[in-house]
């Protein structure tokens, strides 16, 4: 029996010893570094490696040695990564335990300061008192970074949480709960009020924007529209927004909007024109207040693209000619079919809190020249950046991803 006891005793010590010695062995600069972004530098050297294979495998030009030269970079960088990890293993967990520990005291600190906050009427002036003693042991553990301490500190908040405030915590179920619904409702926000993903399903918008892109919107710009009850309103009835007169849209924006004789559909054109505008257009070029939109060739290579056919599935080569148009100082790209015949519509005047849109692939875009224009209530938001893309007959378009929309 006392050799049992001696052995404890000893044990004890020994883990005593061991936790100051791991507390004295301070890991150096490359194993803090590892340990604090191994998953961030493994996540870009693979994205690196991917993209760089894929192009290679795709023959995506330009095949430079520039292109081996980022493969290789992203090879080493997750084969460097995951070597030193290996090798500093020790100094690597050391790093990765204290940050678990600085983030478990964190969380502890704010559920003791809650709970005595919230249960104050609960707890007797003894109990309150033992639970900021332990609370502020454990920040000065923290803040002195003495790694020991904060590892009794924590075990010391903990015990005294569960002895006084038992009742209000919570359990794991509750807590993963919570995180969901919280990330959810902040989600369905961003989308109702910020930013909203659409996908382009047809060519009306080429060059500037090609079939099976994904874009971002920015839905506050031009005002603020309550994703309910008003999304289901029958058409006819009002589609109020707020705050539309801090922003209105700008001649040469592209913007999303309901289809005006359909609000169950959504619609990408630009703007040509605003309300009090006319906007007229004789012979393919556009005069907005009877003045032409600067319209001139684009240089560059031979005008040709893809377009998907939606009523027969099938994506048809076209030929085409490229334009460069400025417009309030704003540049951007147009098309009309090749050989196209110069087609002219009377001038009209945009009426108030009404805009003028147009596609910039001009000659197959159903848009304010037949149906009339877009009131600013339909308006959903202002296109902003390309996300992702993927079409024919490149397949996925690596180059237009993180494009901004002209």
């Amino acid at each position: 029996m006392a050799a049992k006891r001696e052995a404890k005793v000893d044990a004890k010590v020994d883990a005593k010893v061991d936790a100051k010695a791991e507390a004295a062995r301070e890991p150096r600069l490359v194993a803090r570094l590892i340990g604090d972004h191994a998953g961030t530098l493994i996540i870009v050297g693979a994205v690196m490696t991917v993209l760089g294979l894929w192009r290679i495998w795709a023959k995506v030009p330009p095949i430079s040695p520039v292109l081996y030269l980022w493969l290789g970079a992203g090879a080493s960088l997750c084969a460097i990564t995951w070597g030193l990890r290996y090798l500093l293993a020790d100094e690597v967990d050391v790093v990765v335990r204290r940050r678990r520990s600085l983030k478990e005291s964190k969380l502890l600190l704010k559920e003791a300061r809650r709970g005595l906050r919230s249960y104050k009427d609960r707890l007797t002036p003894e109990q309150s008192a033992e639970l900021r003693g332990a609370a502020a042991d454990l920040i000065s553990a923290r803040d002195s970074r003495d790694w020991t301490g904060l590892t009794d500190g924590l075990m010391a908040l903990d015990r005294k949480l569960d002895e006084h405030l038992a009742f209000a915590r919570k359990s794991t179920v509750r807590e993963y709960t919570e995180s969901i619904a919280v990330a959810v409702l902040i989600a369905l926000f961003l989308r109702a009020f910020v930013v909203e993903a659409f996908k382009i399903p047809s060519g009306s918008m080429i060059p500037t924007l090609q079939v099976g892109d994904h874009i971002f919107v920015n839905k506050f710009i031009y005002g603020i529209r309550p994703p309910w009850p008003w999304e289901e309103m029958e058409f006819g009835r009002e589609h109020p927004k707020f705050f539309m007169g801090l922003r209105k849209p700008e001649r040469g924006e592209v913007i999303v909007f309901k289809y005006p004789k359909d609000p169950d559909k959504d619609f990408i054109k630009r703007i040509v024109a605003i309300e009090g505008d006319t906007v007229e257009i004789r012979q393919n070029l556009v005069y907005v207040n009877g003045q032409p939109v600067q319209h001139l060739p684009a240089d560059g290579n031979p005008c040709e693209y893809e377009d998907y056919d939606e009523a027969r599935g099938q994506w048809e080569h076209r030929l085409c000619e490229g334009f460069r148009d400025t417009l309030d100082g704003r540049t951007f790209s147009t098309i009309l079919d090749q050989n196209s015949v110069g087609r002219s519509w009377p001038p009209v005047t945009v009426a108030a809190g009404n805009v003028f849109v147009m596609g910039d692939n001009r000659d197959n875009s159903h848009d304010s020249r037949y149906w009339g224009t877009v009131p600013f209530e339909l308006i959903k938001g202002k296109a902003m950046i390309v996300w992702w893309s993927a079409g024919e007959p490149e397949g996925i378009r690596v180059r237009r991803m993180g494009r901004l929309v002209e």
